[in-house]
C-alpha cells in the first residue's frame, strides 16, 4: 500500500444509498466525512465481489480488514482473501 495516498476509512453494508459515497449498498462510518479513498470506482468494483455475509470493510495505513458473519463456504473465504489483496492495491 502506498502510504502517501492511504487514508483510514470504514464502510458498512447498508440498504440505503450514501450520497457522498456513490457505491450502492455501502455507507461510510460516522467519521467517513473526513476520510476518503483515492479511487472509488476501483473500490466499488472490488466490493461488488464480496459475499453477502460481509458487513464492513476497513482500511488503514497498515491493514485492510473485512468484518463478516463467518458463514458460508470455502469459496467465500477464498473470495474474501482475493478481495483483501485487491483492496490493498487500490
Amino acid at each position: 500500500v502506498n502510504d502517501s495516498k492511504v487514508k483510514t476509512w470504514m464502510l458498512y453494508r447498508h440498504s440505503e444509498a450514501d450520497s457522498k459515497l456513490h457505491i450502492p449498498g455501502w455507507v461510510y462510518d460516522r467519521d467517513g466525512g473526513r476520510h476518503r479513498f483515492s479511487d472509488g470506482e476501483s473500490i466499488a468494483k472490488v466490493l461488488a465481489d464480496l459475499p453477502k455475509d460481509v458487513i464492513a470493510v476497513q482500511a488503514t495505513a497498515g491493514a485492510v480488514s473485512i468484518y463478516w458473519n463467518e458463514r458460508g463456504e470455502m469459496e467465500d473465504v477464498e473470495t474474501i482473501l482475493r478481495v483483501l489483496g485487491e483492496l490493498q492495491s487500490c
